[in-house]
């Protein structure tokens, strides 16, 4: 699709003309979700960055992390994503938990623009995947320490306006 940029294509006035994880969610792309729960899906990531690498995201449209901190509903929808993102890795990889990792990308770092948690049953399957998703980078923030901070009324992310123009169209700033 031209115009994609980081999975998404916008129109002129902004809004969202196709995205690739709402394609999921529809059911028009061959990626297929594994399980829903709500508002939430479960996906494997193409990219397969470690052991066990799923994605947990909402079915609607909702921009990135940056959106949760903007939001005063942000806390719970971060935490029902981490604690569906949990029993499914339970379910998966049942008695490994040791072995998991949670995290979002921060914008502009973020690969796709719509809001994923990933879900690790490591070890990384390279040394760049490790690199990508490590907790201590600035571009990566631990799922439990981004909620931590969103119950405490923190914004641990940095937005500048060109980013807050984004969320006029998110279904989460509505």
């Amino acid at each position: 699709m031209s115009g994609l940029r980081k999975g998404v294509s916008y129109n002129a006035d902004g809004s969202i003309k196709y995205c690739t994880f709402c394609s999921i969610a529809k059911g028009e792309n061959e990626t297929r979700v594994i399980k829903e729960v709500g508002d939430l899906m479960i996906f494997e990531s193409k990219g397969n960055a470690a052991r066990g690498h799923f994605l947990v995201c909402p079915k609607n449209h909702v921009w990135s992390c940056i959106s949760l901190q903007e939001n005063e509903r942000g806390a719970d929808m971060a935490k029902r994503m981490l604690e569906e993102g949990k029993r499914f890795m339970e379910e998966k990889f049942p008695g490994e938990e040791k072995q998991r990792k949670y995290v979002f990308h921060k914008p502009p770092r973020n690969s796709i623009d719509h809001l994923h948690l990933h879900c690790f049953q490591l070890p990384h399957t390279s040394v760049f995947w490790r690199l990508a998703y490590w907790t201590g980078a600035p571009w990566v923030i631990e799922a439990n320490t981004f909620i931590s901070s969103l119950l405490q009324g923190e914004r641990p992310l940095t937005i500048s306006n060109a980013l807050r123009s984004k969320l006029r169209h998110d279904i989460f700033s509505k």
